[in-house]
């Protein structure tokens, strides 16, 4: 039996209680700092074949992790190197984690949940008014390395980070979408009243006008704006000259009329201070005068749960994904999540592929690409200090290459050194050039660890990318992999390509 990641009590005093020889795999797991939402499955619920439906092709090591937590010797793991019992112990907490979603939302895992929801082991809402309600754990997808736990208040029915740093960072997908609702729906009186009040903000004891909110605030005026106001002022203006005069029959016309008498106010007498005016909105600008906030994408889901994990594949480490996530972490991009899809990922549609991935939008779908300048040669390239081949990284929706976009950008990338718009054509590098350059089959090119690394250029677009990730080939054709857009450009520069990746305008608009 594996218990490589299990401490020993003299190094961890706080955990040993839960790593003695007599306690179970699932006890020492669930005794963890950390794991404290954990609720400890049933021997007889892991023991019958059909609540483990599909997980097999989820977990990698799938028999021998299952050996694991359910105490089961296997002599077969003495011959496996240290890395791979390594490898062993974290597959066999991911299927405990997937098995334990499944657990607690039955009968018996809902009864464990809710002893622990009882004595707030998931904690307490962080917000003001809803007076310390005990919270709920909760997933933001059902499919692992995805999100990380939250909790859930029942009251404002909103979600939160846990406080603690370490049960922040458990797997989301080990507690569902679905656990949180289905329990308060078994045990309706622990539903808690709607907060009866909120928060009121004030400057100087009076009440803010919504019109001078933070959220106003988020409309950001171009240069256009003061303009347009101007030039809508100057011409109210010239038509009120413009007009004749207004001829009254009144017999008092032409006088200055008296002010009407304001009606008295009780609540501001004669000789009290006046009170303070509420602020008014200021005057709407043109659409054209304006830019606001990017709204998320409406997506619907094109792949039901149960079809996404039908299409789940084992998620086994090779030697190439090794290497891309070796250099992943060597350049210090933390946010880098690699995903194996089935072998026929490029024949399905881009809604497919995006449930498939758990990616919020298509948008977030983006391939790389190898292409070169065919007025160059490599040689003239070296002696020039100019840019012969250049990766470019673009969405696949409704994103299609300007050539002379294409050129104005990478003559950007050369500076000083460019030349004139003749000298440049961008075209699709051969595959066997790209495979050369890149040392990554074609549909699998990734910008990292390439064999000979080349400038990185990425499309404008993916700035507003929904989330602020992407997802790229992960070096294999059936390896995907999710960044952050912000790391992935602060972090991936290749001494040996000598620029750092730059955002350019390279699509049709």
């Amino acid at each position: 039996m594996l218990r490589q990641a299990k401490p020993e009590p003299e190094e961890e005093p706080s955990e040993a209680s839960g790593s003695d020889g007599d306690s179970s795999w699932v006890q020492w797991f669930c005794s963890l700092k950390g794991n404290e939402f954990f609720a400890e499955v049933d021997a007889e619920f892991m023991q019958d074949d059909f609540n483990l439906t599909g997980l097999s092709a989820q977990v990698p090591y799938y028999e021998y992790a299952l050996d694991t937590v359910m105490d089961a010797e296997s002599l077969a793991t003495a011959n496996f190197s240290k890395e791979q019992q390594e490898s062993i112990e974290s597959a066999a907490e991911l299927l405990y984690g997937l098995i334990h979603a499944r657990y607690i939302i039955t009968p018996l895992g809902m009864a464990a949940m809710l002893e622990k929801f009882k004595h707030c082991h998931f904690g307490r809402c962080p917000r003001v008014h809803c007076q310390g309600q005990p919270a709920l754990p909760v997933g933001q997808s059902d499919l692992p390395r995805m999100h990380t736990t939250k909790i859930f208040c029942p009251r404002c029915q909103d979600i939160f980070y846990p406080r603690s740093s370490r049960q922040a960072n458990v797997d989301g997908a080990y507690f569902g979408t679905s656990f949180c609702h289905l329990f308060l729906q078994s045990y309706w009186e622990l539903v808690p009243t709607p907060p009866v009040s909120s928060y009121v903000p004030r400057i100087f004891g009076f009440k803010i006008h919504k019109s001078g909110s933070l959220s106003f605030g988020r409309i950001e005026v171009t240069d256009e704006f003061p303009a347009i106001a101007a030039s809508d002022k100057t011409e109210t203006a010239a038509s009120d000259l413009a007009a004749p005069p207004h001829v009254s029959m009144e017999p008092n016309a032409g006088k200055e009329p008296k002010a009407p008498k304001e009606p008295r106010d009780p609540k501001n007498p004669p000789g009290a201070a006046a009170r303070p005016a509420a602020p008014t909105a200021p005057p709407k600008a043109s659409a054209a005068g304006v830019t606001v906030a990017r709204v998320p994408l409406d997506e619907p889901p094109k792949l039901a749960a149960a079809e996404i994990a039908a299409c789940q594949v084992a998620q086994e480490v090779t030697p190439v994904q090794a290497r891309v996530m070796d250099e992943a972490k060597r350049l210090g991009l933390s946010s880098a999540m690699f995903w194996r899809v089935r072998s026929d990922y490029y024949e399905q549609e881009l809604p497919w592929r995006r449930d498939v991935l758990g990616a919020s939008s298509v948008q977030q779908l983006c391939k790389s690409m190898i292409m070169e300048n065919t007025k160059l040669t490599p040689e003239e390239a070296a002696a020039a200090g100019r840019i012969k081949y250049v990766c470019f990284v673009l969405q696949y929706a409704g994103s299609k290459l300007n050539k002379e976009k294409m050129h104005d950008a990478v003559r950007a990338m050369e500076g000083a050194k460019a030349v004139g718009k003749k000298q440049y054509s961008i075209r699709m590098v051969s595959p066997e050039i790209s495979d050369s350059l890149s040392g990554y089959p074609h549909n699998a090119v990734t910008p990292l660890g390439m064999a000979h690394p080349v400038p990185v250029l990425l499309s404008h677009k993916l700035k507003s990318l929904p989330d602020a990730q992407l997802w790229l080939g992960g070096g294999e054709v059936d390896l995907k992999m999710r960044v952050d857009v912000t790391e992935l450009m602060t972090k991936l520069v290749y001494e040996q390509a000598g620029r750092p990746p730059i955002f350019a305008d390279i699509t049709e608009d």
